[in-house]
């Protein structure tokens, strides 16, 4: 029985990382491995695998079991094929390393060690980094007799926010990516080659971060939907670079776009002119029956 009061640490940072931009499935299949990854120093022995810390070893189907949910009353499970697909996307993204094993699933987490690090958790002969820190405080001044603290906290922070801000762009390029995919997947636009992808990244990136990744492969989505659809005027073919940077792009096919908004206009328009046909075929059906039927009989239909 597991230990109810068990928990495992990891910073705020995650948060930034590609892998919070994925989507809940894998986010979930993340934070599982990540909590049941080994946490403690050393190594253990597994038949002839080496488990380190931050490894994690099972197999597709056990992880599958281990994450069942319900969905409307029902208990649903992963299939081995899509926890081995969740696997390959954390691979791709830098998150995991997934290594070939006899005994199952061997993955790794990566940069365990400084995901769960915290300012107490490397003490030395001169205490914790916190005590650290206050030692150098208290005993080094510089040539002037004053303090040089401030300035190596205001260096180590600023070194930090540029750290934090290099993987909040990773996460908007890997989303990019996603956009630029799905974009060569749809029929009526101009697609691109992988060569294409660093030319255009940082564009897909900013409407990314204007609107989000949902609301970008959305206006991608209906765009196409309506261009494929003979009922509607717009044909205008775009490419994605384009469609990213121009002002009459993203924001018209997003929910209260004047193009999107007419699209749908005209599908409810479709959508009631067919319901009519369809009455006026039922009531005109209904005349041919009743011909040749006696008035008497009407009126007797009718009555009853």
């Amino acid at each position: 029985m597991k230990d109810p009061y068990e928990y495992f640490v990891f910073q705020r940072r995650m948060y930034d990382r590609p892998v919070w931009g994925c989507e809940p499935s894998i986010v979930k299949l993340y934070l599982y491995l990540f909590g049941h990854a080994r946490y403690s120093e050393g190594s253990t022995q597994l038949g002839e695998t080496v488990i380190n810390k931050g490894d994690f070893v099972g197999s597709l189907a056990g992880i599958a079991e281990d994450n069942a949910y319900e969905e409307k009353g029902i208990i649903k499970t992963w299939s081995r094929s899509k926890v081995s697909r969740m696997l390959e996307k954390l691979e791709k993204i830098g998150a995991i390393k997934v290594q070939p094993n006899s005994n199952g699933t061997h993955v790794t987490i990566c940069d365990y060690n400084d995901l769960t690090k915290t300012p107490s958790s490397q003490p030395n002969s001169n205490g914790t980094v916190t005590e650290q820190m206050r030692n150098r405080c208290e005993t080094q001044p510089n040539s002037n007799g004053t303090q040089v603290n401030t300035i190596e906290r205001i260096d180590k922070k600023d070194n930090i926010d540029n750290i934090d801000k290099k993987e909040k762009e990773d996460k908007y390029i890997v989303q990019a990516r996603e956009v630029f995919d799905f974009w060569n997947s749809l029929s009526f636009h101009t697609t691109h080659n992988d060569e294409s992808f660093d030319k255009m990244k940082k564009c897909i990136a900013s409407k990314i971060k204007k609107y989000s990744l949902d609301e970008v492969l959305f206006a991608c989505k209906t765009l196409n939907d309506a261009c494929v659809d003979f009922n509607f005027y717009y044909k205008w073919k775009w490419s994605l670079d384009k469609f990213m940077t121009q002002k009459n792009g993203v924001a018209n096919w997003i929910n209260g776009g004047d193009l999107l908004t007419k699209y749908y206009d005209s599908l409810s328009a479709i959508k009631d002119a067919a319901e009519k046909k369809k009455a006026d075929k039922a009531r005109a059906e209904l005349g041919s029956a009743c011909d040749g039927v006696s008035d008497g009989v009407l009126a007797m239909v009718r009555f009853e």
